[in-house]
Protein backbone atom coordinates (compact mmCIF):
# COMPACT_ATOMS: atom_id res chain seq x y z
CA UNK A 1 0.00 0.00 0.00
CA UNK A 2 1.31 3.28 -0.95
CA UNK A 3 1.22 6.14 1.39
CA UNK A 4 -1.89 8.13 -0.43
CA UNK A 5 -3.43 5.04 -0.02
CA UNK A 6 -2.99 4.22 3.59
CA UNK A 7 -3.49 8.57 4.61
CA UNK A 8 -6.41 8.34 2.77
CA UNK A 9 -7.52 4.96 4.63
CA UNK A 10 -7.14 6.70 7.86
CA UNK A 11 -9.05 9.44 7.16
CA UNK A 12 -12.11 7.65 5.68
CA UNK A 13 -11.83 4.51 7.56
CA UNK A 14 -12.60 3.46 11.08
CA UNK A 15 -9.99 3.19 13.63
CA UNK A 16 -10.90 -0.98 13.66
CA UNK A 17 -9.57 -1.02 9.85
CA UNK A 18 -6.63 0.94 10.16
CA UNK A 19 -5.27 -1.77 12.96
CA UNK A 20 -6.77 -4.57 10.92
CA UNK A 21 -4.70 -4.16 8.24
CA UNK A 22 -1.57 -2.72 10.47
CA UNK A 23 -2.49 -6.20 12.37
CA UNK A 24 -1.77 -8.44 9.05
CA UNK A 25 1.20 -6.75 8.29
CA UNK A 26 3.18 -8.88 11.32
CA UNK A 27 5.24 -11.22 11.69
CA UNK A 28 6.17 -11.30 7.50
CA UNK A 29 9.32 -10.72 6.14
CA UNK A 30 10.46 -7.57 3.68
CA UNK A 31 13.27 -6.34 2.09
CA UNK A 32 13.67 -3.17 3.33
CA UNK A 33 16.18 -0.33 1.59
CA UNK A 34 17.27 1.89 3.66
CA UNK A 35 19.02 5.74 3.11
CA UNK A 36 21.65 7.09 5.85
CA UNK A 37 22.40 10.79 6.36
CA UNK A 38 24.47 12.51 8.37
CA UNK A 39 22.94 15.70 9.76
CA UNK A 40 24.71 18.54 11.97
CA UNK A 41 22.48 20.10 14.06
CA UNK A 42 23.76 22.32 17.04
CA UNK A 43 27.29 21.45 16.73
CA UNK A 44 25.90 17.62 16.52
CA UNK A 45 26.29 14.89 14.46
CA UNK A 46 22.83 12.79 14.00
CA UNK A 47 22.84 10.22 11.76
CA UNK A 48 19.02 9.80 10.40
CA UNK A 49 17.65 6.62 8.16
CA UNK A 50 14.73 6.67 6.06
CA UNK A 51 13.06 3.42 3.91
CA UNK A 52 13.31 3.91 0.59
CA UNK A 53 11.58 1.21 -0.49
CA UNK A 54 9.73 -2.03 1.01
CA UNK A 55 9.50 -5.06 -0.77
CA UNK A 56 7.70 -8.61 0.19
CA UNK A 57 10.82 -11.31 0.85
CA UNK A 58 11.51 -13.81 -2.04
CA UNK A 59 13.42 -16.47 -1.50
CA UNK A 60 13.55 -16.81 -4.96
CA UNK A 61 14.73 -13.50 -5.97
CA UNK A 62 17.34 -13.34 -3.01
CA UNK A 63 18.70 -16.84 -4.77
CA UNK A 64 18.99 -15.41 -8.13
CA UNK A 65 20.93 -12.12 -6.37
CA UNK A 66 23.29 -14.67 -4.60
CA UNK A 67 23.98 -16.77 -7.35
CA UNK A 68 24.79 -13.77 -9.74
CA UNK A 69 27.23 -12.26 -6.54
CA UNK A 70 28.81 -16.12 -6.91
CA UNK A 71 29.70 -15.78 -10.50
CA UNK A 72 31.37 -12.56 -9.95
CA UNK A 73 33.99 -14.52 -8.13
Amino acid sequence: MSAEEFKELRETGSEEKVQAYLDSLNFKYMHILVKGKIEYFNDENRMRFFAVKVSPHSVQEENRALLKRLKIY
